[in-house]
């Protein structure tokens, strides 16, 4: 009997061990980017290639980006914090870089969007999606560096915000992102992606299967 108990035991420990996959923020994450894996090279940028997750609670897409540190020796600063984005990177040209992050919106409740684009001398420009149909925003670079950007969108559901570079004119060569927040309606809890859960829910049944497989087998050797 112990020895059923312990194989039981080792089948739900099995089950709570299985990995959820990635999930949903619960609030939009780290939208100054002060928190992350960076490692500065002697101009105090980092260099991200597409995919990467250095950014605490962001994926990198579309492009090369550069985080950069306020000591760069670019003489730029961050417009909150210590750190920044350039979507140009070091490449310079199209396609620019972008990133994005998942959050757990609730559909039918209305948010308001905020972030600041920066612009080198010319016109800086990035393409918001996730906020019902996708808008271009822009910094003419007429006025201040850093401009700030705002929009509201009601929610279906769980909202994916991507930001990706596309106008960057001028001699600067630059796109600068700064200080994302998401305020207004209400956050549901950080929950898995719907394929995590899927794979979750045919494991779980898999397991649970084979414990009850095991009692009736128990049952008939004591018959």
């Amino acid at each position: 009997m112990r020895l059923h108990r312990i194989h039981a035991l080792t089948l739900v420990g099995c089950l709570a061990g299985i990995a959820l996959g990635p999930v949903a923020e619960a609030q939009l994450n780290n939208g100054d980017f002060e928190t992350g894996t960076y490692t500065f090279d002697g101009n105090g940028a980092d260099s991200l290639s597409p995919g990467a997750t250095n950014i605490t609670g962001w994926t990198t897409t579309n492009a090369e980006l550069a985080v950069i540190k306020n000591a760069n020796s670019f003489s730029l600063t961050a417009q909150s914090g210590t750190i920044h984005l350039d979507l140009t990177g070091y490449h310079d040209a199209s396609p620019y870089g972008g990133l994005q992050q998942t959050i757990n919106t609730l559909a039918g409740q209305t948010y308001n969007l905020s972030f600041f684009l920066g612009s080198g001398g010319g016109t800086s420009s990035v393409l918001v999606s996730g906020i019902g149909a996708p808008a271009t925003f822009s910094n003419a670079g007429t006025g201040p560096f850093w401009l700030q950007q705002t929009t509201s969108f009601t929610a279906t559901g769980p909202t994916t915000l991507n930001f990706t570079g596309t106008v960057a004119s001028g001699s600067g060569n630059y796109i600068g992102l700064d200080h994302i927040t998401l305020t207004g309606g209400a956050f549901g809890t950080a929950t898995p992606e719907p394929g995590s859960l899927a794979l979750f829910s045919t494991s779980g049944i898999s397991l649970f299967g084979l414990l009850a497989i095991r009692r009736r087998r128990t049952k008939k050797q004591s018959l």
